[in-house]
Order: structure tokens, then sequence, then C-alpha cells
């Protein structure tokens, strides 16, 4: 696949981000940035309008929901729990199919909206067999949220690293380069090599970009 999942740090990705128009960026933060602390930002650059801007410690084109709204996810985290125990019956091979169908799902109707909860159970699926790590629901909620295009804060040691590969592969699958985003070198090199088993079983390249 020409897919690719690039981890970089925050400092080199305005210039990208201004140039791409077919890019998905996923930021993280494991320090306070505006009244934000531990957080992810996630911002689509489908199009000219919608461009990260991370100059003088300002970011835009992000939208916010406040925790009262999460409910809503309520019904879509049931979705995710009841698929686990079917795609958890599937082979090695079966699952790792599953990113063809998905592609090609896409392909034939350009939206995976429906597809959503089958995609986050696939993730879930793959990290439990390659990195013994099962996404836990408020990840999966997590996930949604960034994938929607919105913040969502996270407390230390909820797993924002493990957050990140449900809404880069969603991203993934629309045929969309996703660029994962933290703070500095040591996290980006960390965070490609730890969770690039992931992206590969399920056919995706990973790319890691030093500033």
């Amino acid at each position: 696949f020409q897919d690719q999942v690039r981890t970089k740090t925050l400092s080199s990705i305005v210039e990208d981000g201004r140039k791409s128009k077919t890019n998905k960026i996923i930021v993280y933060s494991t320090f306070s940035v505006l009244v934000f602390s531990l957080c992810f930002w996630i911002v689509s650059l489908r199009n000219e309008n919608s461009v990260i801007v991370a100059e003088n410690s300002k970011i835009s084109s992000f939208s916010s929901i406040k925790s009262k709204s999460l409910k809503k996810y309520d019904s879509f985290l049931d979705k995710v729990n009841k698929l686990e125990e079917e795609i958890s019956t599937l082979s090695d091979q079966e699952l790792k199919n599953k990113t063809n169908y998905f592609k090609n799902k896409f392909n034939d109707s350009g939206s995976i909206s429906i597809l959503l909860p089958e995609i986050f159970a696939v993730v879930r699926e793959t990290s439990k067999r390659i990195l013994n790590m099962r996404h836990y629901d408020v990840q999966i909620i997590g996930g949604m949220v960034l994938y929607e295009n919105k913040i969502t804060e996270m407390k230390t040691g909820e797993g924002k690293t493990l957050v990140a590969t449900l809404a880069a592969y969603a991203n993934a699958l629309e045929n969309l380069s996703v660029h994962i985003i933290t703070v500095n070198d040591y996290l980006a090199k960390r965070d490609a090599e730890w969770m690039s088993p992931i992206y590969n079983f399920l056919g995706l390249d990973v790319g890691l970009i030093y500033s």
C-alpha cells in the first residue's frame, strides 16, 4: 500500500500543513499548550480552509466537546464492543484482509461511516494480538472523537498513544496520508516504533521524520 502513517514533531508540520490538501494530522502532547494539558488534537487538511496553524503557540481548525456530550458515543461504543467476539474469531490473514475490504467499500461508496464500529474493532483486535494491549472503552471513545476532528482531553496513563491508532487507521482507509505528531524527537521515535506493528500488520507503512 502507498498509505503511510508518519510520526513527526510539532515544529516540522507548519509548511507541510500549508502545502497539503490530502493529509490527516493527529497531534498529541505531553505538556501544556494553550489551555489544554495532556490533550489530543486532530485536524483535517482536506481543503485549503482547514489547515493547521502552529505559529506562536496558536492552533486553529479544531472543534471541541464537553464531557457531558460524550454520552452520544455510547451507542457507537456498544456497537464496537458487540463486534469484539466476532472479530476475535478471525484468523490473522482474515484480520489483515479487512484493510482491503474497508478500502474497497470506501472506493465504492466514498464513505466509511457505517463501517467505523467494525474498523475500530479490527484495530482493537490487532492491538490485542500484536502488542497484547486492548483498547479500553474510554480509548474507543477518544479515537472516535479524534476521527471527528475534535479535541479530547485524557489524563496521564489513559493511553493517548494507543488511542491515536484508531483514528489514524480509519483515515488511512480514506486514502489520506496520516501524520501523527508529538512534541519531540524522542517521543516521535518511541511511538513510531511502539505502534508500527499495528499499522504494519494491517498493511500500512510507517515513516519517522525528525525535526
